[in-house]
């Protein structure tokens, strides 16, 4: 198993992205599983799924966790709390058997440091998912239109 395969490692030369691996530390993992709990106040690196698939979970209303993304490899997570140094916001759930590699913030922000194809491939992926976020904002808008004027209409007709 390699994490050569991620996006984020492509343009980065070969030697560096084997001396990464070499300082991860690799864990297996069962379907549903927690990889990551967002209650828990333990640090953590970045994590590089090499295999398998795994859930984003977040707080919804009634604390009640509530899936709101999935990732399937290669892939990797938790790059934004290295980034920031604050803790994460959501807990990861491995939906099928996983493989996964973590490394240490301070090594991945010295990895970003190094390659700046790395740091174009973070910079690219927040910028895509602050996009998506907007999008869905202006959907979230134009539903809570909608669901005004059927809840207008509903009332109108049963007067």
């Amino acid at each position: 198993m390699s994490i050569s395969s991620l996006e984020l490692f492509e343009g980065v030369p070969a030697s560096i992205v084997a001396h990464i691996e070499k300082e991860c530390t690799w864990q297996r993992y069962y379907a549903h599983e927690t990889i990551l709990d967002n209650g828990s106040q333990r640090p953590h690196g970045v994590y590089f799924l090499v295999k398998g698939e795994v859930e984003i979970l977040k707080y919804g209303t009634r604390d009640q966790q509530q899936s709101v993304a999935s990732l399937t490899a290669p892939d990797c997570f938790g790059e934004f709390g290295a980034v920031t140094g604050q803790p994460g916001s959501a807990s990861v759930r491995t939906t099928t058997p996983c493989v996964v590699a973590e490394i240490s913030s301070e090594r991945f922000l010295e990895l970003l440091d190094a390659c700046p194809a790395a740091s174009l491939y973070l910079l690219k992926k927040t910028v895509s998912l602050i996009k998506n976020l907007g999008d869905d904002s202006v959907m979230f808008h134009s539903a809570g239109r909608v669901l005004e004027a059927a809840h207008r209409n509903a009332i109108l007709r049963s007067l």
